[in-house]
């Protein structure tokens, strides 16, 4: 288009697309002129560099290195430059991987005005158990303990710091599954097509840091699998079985359908807003539509090689046994117990009662008629227990319902 004809706000934005494209190829001058980090040296610039185009990035470096500052500025520059980018940080230990954080609120924001800018400090969380660095931008960077209990989460970049000191199979089976869903922008000018061309380009990636360590521990070995990546990185990982790789490719598509899915859920919800409301809406669900394809995908697709798979059957199996074992001892606790002994931590139905968050035992005390709290737990109705039990049961996510039950019945010791 004509400059000449062109009105400012196109004009901005055409000059943003230039310089956020520069920039994101060129993350070295990104740091140096917007975060205004001069004071890198030749080794840190390199090392960002390669952070930046390797799809998965190592880093052996001696103490007093500088990795935790080095993988902070990488953090908040990829969150700026991709918008709704999802950075997970995970360590040994919590602290190492917190380290991180403070060295963005302790060092970084200090001498960049712009980072403090883009930074949403009121939500933002520094330290504690839900540490987090929010982006105005909707990025994020969050702290995630390297554990079985973290299997939910969801990153476009993983950072591991000294990953030595994390289990193998925690990284093999835990973390790595975090990298299954891409940073997907809307795109509104693009087709479909075109969109999942560009989506393909932007793999996610990983970066893995770690003092030195002896050549007999499994994390040399991963070192050398990761130079021969970070020389070529068409190859895959590895340590990843082909196993895994389909099963990230079906993740992947799943994420797809369910993407579309939603949207065509959503669009027939607000088309037909009305008739629902009202309750004329004439068909039995919102998907319930005559396009050939959705019906494919219901019937075809997820119908046969998804809910009938055998994963998924097991799950569903796993799931009825976990949630019918802890709605038989949450219900019959509270529903055979007096207020009284549910009050006592000392015998069985105080410690049960104890298990159940605060939250939902705040709002099954709360008398909504009279606009007042119950003064004791003998106050409770019958309807009352049963929608504390439910509504706990309901509210837990998988990973939670199914350690809970174990802990229940002692196949694991609570952690």
């Amino acid at each position: 288009m004509d400059k000449s004809t062109q009105s400012r706000r196109q004009r901005v934005i055409e000059g943003m697309a230039i310089w956020g494209s520069f920039y994101r190829e060129n993350i070295d001058i990104f740091v140096e002129e917007y975060l205004q980090l001069t004071f890198l040296k030749w080794y840190q610039t390199s090392l960002l560099v390669m952070m930046n185009r390797a799809r998965v990035f190592l880093w052996i470096a001696a103490r007093g290195m500088g990795k935790s500052f080095l993988i902070a500025i990488f953090a908040v520059a990829r969150c700026i430059l991709y918008p709704g980018t999802k950075v997970v940080i995970t360590s040994g230990t919590r602290g190492q991987a917190i380290n991180v954080l403070e060295k963005i609120q302790t060092e970084l924001l200090n001498i960049s005005p712009n980072l403090k800018n883009e930074i949403d400090l009121k939500t933002s969380k520094f330290s504690g158990n839900d540490a987090k660095v929010m982006f105005k931008n909707t990025s994020y960077i969050k702290v995630v303990t390297a554990s079985d209990n973290a299997r939910s989460n969801r990153a476009n970049i993983l950072i591991v710091d000294e990953f030595r000191m994390v289990k193998k199979d925690t990284i093999d089976t835990v973390l790595k599954k975090f990298l299954t869903s891409r940073r997907m922008p809307p795109y509104r000018e693009l087709s479909d097509d075109e969109k999942k061309i560009e989506y393909a380009k932007e793999p996610n990636k990983s970066c893995f840091l770690s003092s030195a360590f002896f050549k007999d521990h499994w994390s040399y070995n991963k070192m050398l699998d990761t130079f021969k990546m970070m020389l070529d990185d068409k190859k895959t990982d590895s340590s990843m079985s082909e196993a895994d790789i389909r099963l990230a490719k079906v993740r992947n598509f799943r994420n797809l359908v369910q993407g579309y899915l939603f949207r065509c859920a959503v669009n027939e919800f607000m088309g037909h807003y009305e008739e629902i409301m009202s309750g004329s809406y004439e068909k039995s669900e919102l998907l319930a539509c005559e396009d050939d394809f959705i019906t494919y995908l219901k019937k075809e697709v997820t119908g046969k090689n998804c809910f009938g798979c055998h994963e998924v059957l097991s799950l569903e199996l796993v799931g009825d046994r976990v949630v019918n074992k802890l709605l038989d001892v949450f219900v019959r606790t509270l529903i055979e117990s007096g207020g009284k002994d549910l009050e006592d931590v000392r015998i069985y139905p105080g410690k049960i009662f104890s298990l159940i968050s605060s939250n939902f035992k705040y709002v099954a005390m709360y008398d909504y008629n009279n606009e007042k709290h119950k003064e004791s737990l003998s106050e409770l109705s019958l309807y009352d227990k049963l929608h504390l039990a439910v509504d706990f049961i309901s509210g837990m996510t998988d990973s939670y319902a199914v350690n809970l039950y174990q802990d229940l019945n002692g196949i694991r010791l609570p952690q």
